[in-house]
């Protein structure tokens, strides 16, 4: 098979699993205030405490407790991603919390060098 035809698999087979979403360059409170209905399902991956660099600023805890306040009031599922920290299960505590280690950096893929580790949970509303 050639790589035109492999590309043109591949963009049909993207096109097919992104069949039914929505992608908004809007803030997160507008995507929520727009979408949430019972049916609606939330993937919420916000910057962490410590900021990202130059890629982004970290949030602070009451950007923090506004997204948690809104996700507990939401009509939709939703599936949160944040580092693990007190604050976090705390604010969620009684939802499904689930805590994983990742790997810290593009650079680090599948090797787990001290420092390069990340704490996160997973939550489930």
């Amino acid at each position: 098979m050639g790589s035109r035809e492999n590309r043109l698999k591949n963009i049909r087979a993207l096109n097919q699993r992104l069949d039914k979403t929505c992608i908004e360059n809007l803030s997160w409170e507008k995507v929520i205030e727009r979408y949430d209905a019972p049916e609606t399902f939330f993937f919420c991956d916000p910057p962490y405490f410590d900021p990202g660099g130059s890629a982004y600023d970290g949030w602070t805890e009451l950007d923090f407790i506004h997204l948690a306040n809104a996700l507990k009031c939401a009509k939709g599922k939703w599936m949160l991603t944040f580092q693990d920290c007190e604050i976090v299960r705390k604010l969620f505590e009684g939802y499904y919390i689930e805590s994983i280690t990742r790997a810290n950096g593009i650079g680090n893929r599948g090797k787990q060098i001290q420092g390069w580790v990340y704490k996160e949970v997973i939550v489930v509303g």
